[in-house]
């Protein structure tokens, strides 16, 4: 599509501006954040010559705090991620909105931030309750096994794994692999190594057959990592 906007002279379009973004995003989705964030940059690029109204859309600084909080460049997420929050909520826009909360406590969880995740939590269930979005529910399952209530935790995770169609592919659920790869790290944290090797077998089955590059995926990457630590691990137990 990029191509043939470009052939055609509409390569500095809002047209062009979308798709330059939605290749980002499917990039992000197959696990290559390096790539998605080069990808997006172009994106930024073209926002700069277009009207105020186009100019970084929210949507644009969601993905940028999120490829930030994935390349290892927490300040920089923060920074985007509570712009778009602020934003949408000038807007009244709730699903973008929830969005920013999701992404920010995800972010405040990976920092070891517990307090400030539980308090981004807090908004979004006001929002989007768990009993009812099941992307709530997985994050809320996340803080509580960050809280130290591992197997409740764990359990209630892969529930809502199951729920969303787990062990086969997800059902309209973006960032499935990475979901199950999170379950496996869970399980690993815990040191339920039978667990952890499942979830990661899984994981590598659900990425290949959504399209990751095994050279390119960082999920890929880490259902790997994982495999190789449940060996070495039971090596040293024998």
């Amino acid at each position: 599509v990029l191509g043939l906007l470009a052939r055609t002279g509409r390569s500095h379009t809002l047209t062009a501006l979308v798709e330059q973004y939605n290749e980002g995003a499917l990039l992000a989705r197959l696990g290559e954040p390096r790539a998605a964030d080069s990808t997006l940059k172009l994106a930024e690029l073209l926002s700069e010559g277009m009207g105020p109204e186009n100019r970084h859309p929210v949507y644009m600084t969601l993905l940028d705090g999120e490829l930030a909080g994935e390349l290892g460049r927490p300040a920089q997420a923060l920074q985007a991620l509570r712009s778009a929050l602020a934003e949408t909520e000038r807007r009244e826009d709730q699903p973008y909105q929830e969005r920013a909360l999701e992404d920010l406590t995800r972010l405040m969880l990976g920092t070891g931030s517990l307090s400030e995740a539980d308090s981004y939590f807090e908004r979004l269930q006001r929002l989007a309750p768990d009993s009812t979005h099941w992307s709530t529910a997985l994050l809320g399952a996340r803080l509580q096994f960050a809280h130290g209530d591992h197997a409740p935790a764990l359990k209630r995770y892969l529930a809502v794994l199951v729920s969303r169609g787990f062990p086969e592919k997800g059902r309209s659920t973006s960032y499935f692999a990475q979901l199950v790869l999170n379950a496996a790290g869970m399980a690993l944290a815990s040191g339920d190594l039978a667990a952890a090797d499942s979830l990661a077998t899984h994981t590598l089955r659900i990425a290949r057959n959504e399209g990751h590059v095994d050279s390119l995926s960082t999920v890929i990457e880490g259902a790997v990592e994982v495999r190789a630590e449940v060996e070495r691990r039971r090596g040293a137990e024998s």
